[in-house]
């Protein structure tokens, strides 16, 4: 069978014709076409022009970047066409820790415009609020807007809605807390003290997924909507192409797909409100069976208020979801894998998460310390070393005024680019004597300094750091634009891992395919989410467990 870089090449010397209309009907229904030419930084091979690197950029980003890490040379900045518009790629930690600091020249407005419009399904006059809106997210309007009320700054009411009660940390800890809580039932029913198998990446995908929807929207979700996670799993596949605006005659089992999971989401919302005021003084509650988290409420009160349609407001609802599961599911499960694969590590880990657990004295019952759990030095070791090789994203802003930046003159409407994949992989930066960034290694991130005991004992203790890697590590992004639910996030993770390592025996089985016949090899990264998503393992593992308590 010929290999797929064989199987390319003869896709690029033959010109695929389906490919070209495919192509040129993106192009045409984004509104791109812009011939673009310049002078400056080495551009990125485009063997068809303007139709290679946006072919590869959409379905083949591990080339892409491969092609890309080869044009940089000894230089910080690359160029492509994606599609006609011009990009600038960049690396390096001063370029990136630029890029991603509020600026009011560039912004990631334009894409985020393109998101709401073709993967939330924002109605047009929904949309128009934001596409006028040129206030910016921040507290304090940009220049030239300081006049727009408050109710009509879209972009800084999301934000705030969002860091409110998203990112602050009681709202962060309660939802927090309450995952913890229905993960852990579903852990209750597995059988005590005897043996059993599962596969860890479809448990953790069925389970995790539904305590996290459950923790932020409540259980009615998934009541009225029995086969909710199936079709969320199903749109977790098909996210890439519809954010790109593909047009339904080119995909159509996409948007059928999307539809499903929009018109549950939307199904939710009509009866949640009906069933639950807003404005009650209930509605302050940290979590309801209706709405579920603070969060969901205020986004729907804010939505209301705001005259949006039900179709945006199921798109707003939707999405979090699908930057919530579509990341933390894989990152857990990578965990998993490495530290079920490595006993010694396994048993560090669990070790390290028991300071963590806090049991009653007088009901025996077992709880975990949130703030010791984030704080514990080799689990955000293993957490920060995942996040660094499998999540993959492209953060783009799009110059909305002629800029100078890392001395290049960049017009308006080009678009600078930093990609996860390129500096979360730089030797000088992570490599280490034996122990390359392109592996795993769980103790990475980890320095050790000598201390003293209540005794005067000295001994070594482990820390975790990241000193000096501002601008080659940003999984969640950066600026106004950083993920919100980020704190969350992590919480989630860390909670799943120490629930499952401290609360039972584990034991490697084999390696499976997905459908759970036997792989002849291991997980390797599913290449079809690289450049959106954290990238989940494409095989599964399956194991031999005892739950202990």
């Amino acid at each position: 069978m010929a290999s797929v870089d064989a199987i390319y090449a003869s896709l690029e010397s033959r010109i695929v014709p389906g490919v070209i209309a495919i192509l040129a009907a993106v192009v045409a229904y984004l509104g791109l076409f812009q011939l673009s030419k310049h002078d400056g930084p080495p551009p990125i091979p485009d063997t068809i022009p303007f139709v290679t690197n946006t072919y590869l950029f959409l379905k083949n980003m591990k080339k892409f970047i491969s092609r890309a890490s080869a044009t940089f040379g000894t230089g910080n900045v690359v160029t492509y066409n994606l599609g006609p518009k011009l990009v600038y790629l960049f690396r390096g930690q001063r370029n990136i820790q630029a890029l991603l600091r509020p600026n009011h020249e560039f912004g990631s407005e334009g894409f985020m415009l393109m998101a709401k419009k073709n993967l939330w399904l924002m109605s047009e006059t929904d949309l128009v609020k934001f596409e006028k809106d040129h206030s910016g997210r921040a507290r304090i309007p940009a220049p030239g807007t300081e006049s727009v009320p408050d109710s009509q700054r879209y972009w800084a009411g999301t934000h705030r809605l969002y860091d409110d009660y998203l990112s602050k940390a009681h709202y962060a800890n309660c939802l927090a807390a309450k995952y913890y809580e229905l993960f852990n039932q579903r852990l209750d029913t597995q059988p005590l003290n005897e043996w059993a198998q599962t596969h860890i990446y479809g448990f953790i995908k069925h389970h995790m997924g539904e305590s996290a929807v459950v923790s932020l929207y409540g259980p009615k979700i998934l009541e009225l909507n029995p086969d909710f996670m199936a079709a969320f799993w199903e749109y977790d596949k098909v996210g890439v192409p519809l954010a790109w605006g593909l047009p339904r005659w080119l995909n159509r089992k996409a948007h059928r797909i999307r539809e499903r999971y929009y018109g549950y989401t939307a199904r939710w919302l009509e009866v949640a409100a009906q069933n639950f005021n807003l404005d009650a003084p209930d509605a302050e509650v940290d979590w309801e069976e209706h709405f579920g988290s603070r969060f969901a409420r205020e986004l729907s009160k804010w939505l209301r208020d705001g005259d949006f349609t039900a179709q945006t407001a199921a798109g707003f609802f939707a999405s979090v979801i699908l930057g919530l599961n579509s990341n933390t599911v894989p990152v857990t499960t990578w965990i998993l894998i490495h530290i079920i694969l490595d006993q010694e590590l396994f048993h560090a880990v669990r070790a390290e998460a028991l300071q963590a657990v806090i049991v009653d004295p007088a009901t025996g019952v077992r709880t975990i310390s949130l703030p010791k759990l984030v704080s514990l030095p080799l689990l955000q070791s293993i957490y920060t070393e995942v996040m660094r090789m499998k999540v993959s994203i492209a953060i783009t802003r799009q110059v909305t005024s002629p800029v100078v930046f890392n001395g290049l003159s960049i017009a308006k409407g080009s678009f600078m680019q930093a990609m996860t994949d390129i500096p979360h992989f730089e030797e000088e930066v992570w490599g280490r004597e034996g122990h390359p960034a392109s592996e795993f290694w769980a103790v990475r991130h980890l320095v050790y300094t000598e201390e003293r005991d209540e005794d005067g004992r000295k001994r070594i203790v482990p820390e975790f750091s990241l000193a000096g890697k501002t601008g080659a590590f940003f999984p969640f992004g950066g600026g106004t634009g950083i993920c919100p639910g980020r704190f969350f996030a992590k919480q989630e993770i860390l909670v799943s891992v120490a629930a499952v390592v401290t609360r039972f025996d584990i034991e490697f089985v084999e390696w499976t395919n997905i459908d759970g016949t036997k792989s002849d090899r291991e997980a390797l990264s599913d290449q079809r989410y690289a450049g959106t998503a954290a990238m989940p393992p494409d095989r599964d593992l399956k194991i031999r467990w005892k739950r202990l308590w």
